[in-house]
């Protein structure tokens, strides 16, 4: 076999692999809650401090939910963004680690990356929300409505997303 014919080979298994999982993540239905325009699924989880946080006693705030793992190098370099939106009135942000990390581990974590924020433990949130890689961030407006999901999201564009959506 000649080169070109092996290159032509290797595009066409690629388009089509593309293509195959492509249909598999459009056609997979998501259950309700977790999708850009579906009320948010309540979340509780308890906290390194030991406080209780629960989504849905956050209404009239909007809510940063970030989804992370204490392995991500990514997660921590979102934490930025996260901190300059720190302390600005009327938002709420949550740290949500899927890993599993026992809660000495996840304080550590928090203090040595400066997480000024709740952040608590909560397995089941990958797979109630959906979560395929993280940092996964989701916005949640006022009224409880995800206004925003995605992945390593910078300040600018936080602040661009919550601004339009008050």
């Amino acid at each position: 076999m000649n080169t070109k014919t092996t290159i032509s080979l290797m595009l066409i298994l690629i388009v089509g692999i593309s293509a195959f999982a492509y249909w598999v993540t459009s056609n997979r239905s998501a259950p309700p809650g977790v999708n850009v325009g579906d009320q948010v699924l309540d979340v509780k989880f308890n906290d390194t401090t030991g406080q209780i946080f629960s989504l849905s006693e956050q209404r009239g705030k909007i809510v940063v939910l970030d989804f992370v793992t204490t392995t991500c190098s990514v997660c921590i370099e979102e934490f930025d963004a996260l901190r300059q939106l720190q302390g600005q009135k009327g938002i709420v942000i949550v740290s949500i680690n899927v890993d599993g990390a026992n809660m000495a581990d996840l304080s550590i974590f928090a203090q040595s990356n400066k997480v000024g924020w709740q952040i608590g433990n909560s397995p089941t949130a990958i797979d109630d929300f959906k979560v395929s890689a993280v940092p996964t961030l989701v916005i949640v407006d006022k009224s409880g409505t995800i206004r925003y999901r995605g992945f390593y999201t910078s300040y600018e564009k936080l602040i661009q997303i919550i601004n339009a959506n008050e």
